[in-house]
């Protein structure tokens, strides 16, 4: 049996050749043609200046947005990508949430433009304004992590190899994105990712909760949901793509051919820096290092405080979803006795059977019919209604 992590990202990398995407900038300070650098605008407590140096000239009528980098390890000269979209929806009290995609390697523009941000590309290369965004009701941050993956950046020594280093590097972003937009650090916060994100979101879910008894900037966090996400113990499979492949490779080139545009850098400060869409140098690093790296612990310890989905589409030929419905029933946390003792039931949307659910003592698990790996993007509206219930703190029912 041979180990594969993403095995559409681990394909694809060998097709393109994709090279290493390690590169850095000499410059941290932000001038005409150079990546815009935030956090020199942050530590010099200019934040009215650095808002208005993010805001993005509208790709799309109505969708305001900003982006920009973020400096969370200065000796390696280490920079977070972000793409932030405010919610249209009552956004004093609507709650922020970060998107975070798998591989490793995978840029989260990934999920931002084919899945549930509010910019949908096609094919021709135009953009539109999705109708079934998440940003609608919820402020939405994707970032593109770890260094390497996407326009993210850092000097070779710094490339980050294990979850710890991965979630320290993502607290520290996060922190400064909410010096830069305080009037967010009250509402309610969701880590949400897919994939490979399985284990990066409860590692970061880790780290905040473990940060926040003492940190200045608290972070006010109520759960996390996981999407096709890999699990304990990690998967091993004979097929290298077999169905999987073609779901991920057109988009993957889309993206690659759109975010390398000069007209397009430009518009989102990041002015000529590489863009990769799946790395294969990150994918075969953090493979190495942090493949043997349990997320249980995390999860349990995670399930006495916050709420957790696991959602998963019942036709993913990547990650099968019976890993994830044995690795619930195995969780061990205050709240486990009435999982266990809770049945699975139909899960409609506006009256359609729409998938499996079974919720308990802070988690459910959903099981989403006719979906496959990367769920949005075969259900879009269940998608859309499943999120909206799950930060509102309502049963998905």
């Amino acid at each position: 049996m041979k180990y594969y992590l993403f095995v559409v990202s681990a394909l694809w990398c060998l097709v393109e050749g994709y090279r290493v995407n390690v590169n850095s900038i000499d410059d941290s300070t932000h001038r005409e043609g150079n990546p815009l650098i935030l956090t020199p605008y942050i530590l010099d407590g200019k934040i009215s200046e650095g808002r208005k140096a993010a805001r993005v000239e509208p790709f799309v009528d109505g969708v305001e947005s900003y982006s920009g980098f973020l400096t969370v390890n200065a000796s390696s000269n280490g920079n977070l990508f972000f793409w932030y979209f405010p919610a249209e929806n009552a956004p004093k009290t609507a709650p922020v949430m970060i998107w975070l995609q798998g591989g490793p390697g995978g840029s989260s523009m990934l999920g931002l433009f084919f899945e549930h941000g509010p910019l949908q590309l096609k094919n021709d290369l135009h953009l539109i304004k999705r109708p079934t965004r998440w940003s609608q009701n919820i402020h939405m941050i994707y970032i593109d992590n770890p260094f390497g993956a996407g326009f993210s950046f850092t000097d070779p020594a710094g490339i980050a190899k294990t979850e710890r280093q991965i979630s320290e590097n993502l607290y520290q972003g996060l922190l400064q994105f909410f010096q830069l937009f305080p009037e967010l650090s009250g509402n309610d916060f969701f880590v949400a990712g897919e994939s490979y994100a399985g284990k990066y979101v409860p590692a970061l879910a880790d780290r905040i909760h473990r940060g926040n008894p003492d940190a200045v900037t608290k972070i006010n966090m109520k759960g996390l949901a996981i999407g096709d996400g890999v699990v304990d113990p990690m998967p091993s499979s004979d097929r290298v793509a077999g169905e999987g492949e073609n779901d991920v490779f057109a988009i993957v080139k889309l993206l690659n051919r759109y975010l390398r545009r000069d007209d397009v850098q430009e518009q989102i400060h990041v002015n000529g820096m590489p863009f990769e869409a799946l790395n294969n140098y990150i994918l075969a690093t953090v493979d190495y290092f942090d493949r043997d790296t349990k997320v249980t612990p995390w999860v349990e310890e995670l399930l006495n405080h916050y709420n957790v989905l696991y959602y998963h589409g019942k036709d993913d030929p990547i990650l099968n979803y019976t890993e994830t419905v044995k690795f619930a029933e195995k969780l061990v946390w205050n709240g486990f006795e009435k999982y266990r003792s809770a049945k699975w039931t139909e899960w409609t949307v506006e009256g359609a059977d729409a998938g499996n659910l079974r919720t308990g003592g802070n988690l459910t698990v959903l099981l989403v019919n006719n979906a496959r790996h990367m769920v949005p993007i075969f259900q879009p509206e269940r998608a859309l209604a499943m999120i909206n219930n799950f930060v509102k703190g309502e049963p998905l029912m």
